[in-house]
Formats: structure tokens, sequence, C-alpha cells
């Protein structure tokens, strides 16, 4: 298996702890972090996916950036690679603005997550270059998505 196909497989494993429950590892500085989002395991894809063809929410879809390579001499390689995380949501009981706003916490925190248990995977850096909703377009779906920037050692 390829590199990024590992650090793939490894950031949808983490997005697939966002099951509503407390998440008490204990690598976490602030303690204990409880999911405000239930995100079905099966609802986590790898590829990108329109919100037309989806039918459970929340649902996260995945898409990998081009990647760059940094060479530091010495056999010493680092690939640079965006992910583009695209997250649906859906409500009819509240805002789903706030419902949109609660799984964006809930990926920043997988990302910083990811941040910490990387380096497993050789993953050096990662971290958010931006995130944002399409602000109640499609009410009473939401569309969220996230540009993650992944540095990791090849």
């Amino acid at each position: 298996m390829s590199k990024k196909a590992d650090i793939l497989n490894f950031i949808v494993e983490q997005l697939r702890t966002i099951d509503g429950t407390e998440d008490t590892r204990g690598f976490i500085s602030y303690g204990p972090y409880t999911y405000l989002s239930k995100v079905e395991p099966g609802n986590v894809y790898k590829n990108f996916i329109y919100l037309d063809h989806v039918n459970d929410f929340p649902t996260l879809t995945l898409s990998l950036g081009p990647e760059s390579r940094q060479y530091l001499g010495g056999g010493v390689k680092y690939g640079t690679i965006e992910l583009a995380l695209r997250g649906y949501v859906r409500s009819t009981s509240e805002d789903v603005l706030n419902v949109a706003d609660d799984l964006l916490q809930d990926i920043e925190h997988i990302v910083e997550v990811i941040a910490v248990l990387g380096c497993e995977h050789n993953i050096e850096e990662c971290r958010i270059i931006s995130l944002g909703t399409d602000e109640g377009l499609y009410d009473p779906f939401c569309v969220v998505e996230v540009t993650i920037l992944i540095r990791y050692l090849v």
C-alpha cells in the first residue's frame, strides 16, 4: 500500500470516530472532547460524492489534491498534499447552520488528533487551511467544506 493510501485510510478511520460520544484519549491536552455530531461509519467516503447522491446525513467525503515534493538531501523527502473534505448535513428541527458548525468543530478536533497520532503514519504536519459552510444556501441541507494540509515523510 502506498503512503498516500495509508494516510487516507488513517484519516477515514479517525473521521469514523465522530459518533456523538466522548473522546477520552489521554493525549488531548484540554481534556476529554464530546463529539457534537454522530456520523455513521458507513457515511465516511474516501472519494468525493455530490449532495444529490447522499441519502444519509451527516456524510463526509474526501478528495486528495495534487502532491508536491520537497527534497532535502540525504535521502530525506517530504510530500505535501491538500485534502478537500466536504460534509453534508441536514436538519429540519434546528437551524442547519448550527448543525454544520457542530460538524466543523468535530472535524477540527479530528485534525488535532491526526496531528498527534499521525507520526505512526509518517505525518509531520496536519492543519486546516480553510473551513466554511454554504451559509444555508441549500436549507434544510448544508455543505461544510474544509481544506486540510498534510505534510508527510516519503
